[in-house]
């Protein structure tokens, strides 16, 4: 489980946070050893509600099957599940 507080960097034009964002979040859940060994073949993102500037996404991560992850990113502030991914390795 990690915790993330949305940045300036986060942010699109329209002011809320980019899609190539959630998956950073979601990859950054595992350990750089990980990541030299294994290379994702399949992400799926299920955005369910905006994330705004400020924000604090709290992403818990689950293991769905052989080298396959789910994950839930919940907004702490608005207490909503802001998205669910999937990433299979």
């Amino acid at each position: 489980m990690s915790e993330i507080k949305t940045s300036y960097y986060d942010i699109d034009l329209n002011g809320h946070v980019t899609a190539r964002r959630y998956i950073d979040w979601m990859m950054d859940t595992f350990e750089v050893e990980f990541h030299q060994n294994n290379f994702p073949k399949i992400v799926s993102i299920n955005y369910l509600n905006e994330i705004w500037p400020g924000e604090i996404i709290q992403i818990t991560r689950n293991i769905a099957g052989e080298k396959t992850y789910i994950f839930e990113g919940i907004n702490k502030i608005r207490n909503t599940i802001a998205f669910r991914g999937k990433i299979g390795f």
